[in-house]
């Protein structure tokens, strides 16, 4: 006898013990299928009507001998006068080999006819081959057509696959979901711990009418079977409730899912930690498992982490690689990220536009938030372009579309900006009509300089007819918090007006105030 035979032995020993209690075999065969083209003859009968075997011992008994060596002879014999059960059992042998040669072709024959003469193992396994691609075999419709031959046999997997088929449309099916559904319920009756998943899944999204008892009973007779997904969802639905007891259920069943390395259990069960959720507050065990999931390209860890850089919790305060993670989150689509990294650079590029030279990390995340479409950013970006400032080459024109861009999405820095390069006639660029235009626009926004500045203009008429009473509103508002040129300015106006005319000056001023309040500082 070979060694292959000796060391397999114990598995077809078991699998006739499954066979014999009727309990499922379900693993071993995915486990050791092998693939192949080839055909050879079969020694199967033309004619497989169920025939009594004539033997004194059956297959199965053959099979539990004691003897070093596996004779198939009897099963072999039994599958030849129709015998469903030997037919399967001589085709596993074939399969893996065990008494007899491995033969493939030998093994997919017998097992086709264990399967036609309605053998619900062999009708479940050849639907897995069919479905799968195993042993040669690979057949969408051929699969469902075995799959619905054993949930007519009551097979619960068969049930599920034709549940699934069904529903989502899979194996070539058309959708039809209440069939689904009915296929769905009756695996999960018959207690097969995916379709009971399935089943309170689709009642939790409001897809199924179930009872919410029964919900939760699916749901955890799925977690407790060990389904990662089971005990995720579980979690979920637990910490909803908002109660000390149910956190603890729910961190139990997030740490079980996370032990079973499901990426979003994980992420769950960090939060859990960072929060305190069910469990004392744990920065170092929350930083431990982020920083995995970090790894694992996870985009929302990469954000968590960059916020316990940033904030020193559970590791060492790094200001710079919390920025990293948060741009990396960001660049990713995380959300929350994007508004730490618009905040970020503002705080990082507070210095004199025209005088700092910052990183080129912070140049990354000042190009990353304006091509994001944050005015300010934009703004902050055309302006660097246009001076040549900050990391930035000089481009004028192209500054000043970034600028124009930003200024038409209601900037007041770009709106401000670009009536200075109007007014002064930087670059060449004089033209007083723009410098009013983009000064008042900057001025309803609440800027002070922009104020006085188009105060200035309208009381020499730069840009507008002289307007002395409009003058001094602008003036008088932009002199609010003290600046002494605005002040000097109002003062310098009031000297022009009549006493009605200087009424009408502060009342328009009133008006102003009340529609145009400051939003940013000077």
């Amino acid at each position: 006898m070979t060694l292959k035979n000796n060391f397999l032995r114990p598995l077809i020993k078991l699998e006739y013990m499954l066979i014999k209690h009727n309990v499922r075999w379900i693993g071993l065969t995915l486990l050791l299928y092998g693939c192949s083209d080839n055909a050879s003859e079969s020694v199967v009968p033309q004619n497989s009507a169920s025939q009594p075997p004539t033997q004194q011992i059956t297959c199965e008994e053959s099979m539990q001998s004691h003897s070093s060596e596996v004779d198939i002879s009897v099963c072999l014999e039994q599958a030849r006068q129709g015998n469903a059960q030997a037919q399967y059992i001589v085709a596993k042998n074939y399969q893996l080999g065990i008494g007899v040669q491995k033969d493939e072709a030998q093994a997919r024959a017998w097992l086709q006819h264990a399967a036609q003469n309605n053998y619900p193992q062999a009708q479940l396994e050849l639907a897995r081959m069919y479905h799968y691609g195993l042993m040669g075999l690979n057949d969408a419709e051929l699969a469902f057509r075995w799959y619905l031959q054993g949930a007519k046999n009551n097979d619960p997997e068969c049930h599920y696959q034709v549940g699934r088929s069904l529903y989502y449309g899979e194996l070539g099916q058309d959708v039809e979901p209440e069939r689904g559904i009915k296929y769905l319920t009756q695996a999960a009756q018959l207690n097969y711990y995916p379709a009971q998943y399935a089943v309170a899944s689709l009642s939790l999204e409001g897809k199924l009418t179930l009872d919410k008892t029964q919900t939760m009973n699916y749901l955890r007779q799925a977690a407790n079977a060990g389904l990662a997904e089971a005990q995720y969802k579980l979690a979920k639905v637990l910490m909803q409730f908002s109660l000390p007891q149910y956190d603890k259920a729910a961190f139990f069943w997030v740490n079980k899912a996370a032990e079973q390395q499901h990426l979003e259990a994980k992420y769950l069960l960090a939060n859990f930690y960072f929060e305190g959720i069910g469990t004392e507050v744990n920065y170092d065990k929350a930083f431990v498992l982020f920083t995995e999931l970090h790894q694992a390209e996870h985009h929302l860890a990469h954000m968590k982490l960059g916020q316990m850089y940033y904030h020193g919790q559970g590791v060492a305060q790094d200001q710079a690689t919390a920025k990293q993670l948060l741009l990396l989150a960001a660049q990713n689509g995380v959300p929350e990220a994007k508004n730490w990294i618009m905040i970020l650079f503002k705080e990082s590029m507070t210095g004199d536009s025209e005088n700092t030279d910052n990183s080129p990390e912070e140049v990354t995340w000042l190009n990353f938030a304006a091509d994001n479409g944050d005015p300010e950013a934009l703004a902050m970006k055309g302006k660097c372009m246009l001076y040549g400032t900050q990391g930035f080459h000089q481009n004028v024109q192209q500054g000043l579309q970034t600028l124009q861009t930003a200024a038409e999405q209601n900037s007041v820095l770009a709106q401000r900006e670009l009536g200075v390069v109007y007014e002064q006639g930087l670059f060449d660029l004089t033209d007083a009509d723009k410098a009013f235009q983009w000064y008042q626009r900057a001025s309803e926004n609440g800027d002070r300089f922009a104020q006085y500045r188009l105060a200035q203009m309208i009381y020499f008429s730069v840009g507008k007819q002289r307007n002395v009473i409009e003058s001094y509103a602008w003036a008088n508002l932009a002199a609010s918090e003290g600046d002494s040129e605005a002040t000097a300015l109002r003062d310098e106006i009031a000297t022009h007006l009549e006493s009605e005319a200087l009424l009408q000056a502060k009342d328009l001023a009133r008006q102003y105030g009340e529609k145009y309040a400051s939003q940013i500082g000077n």
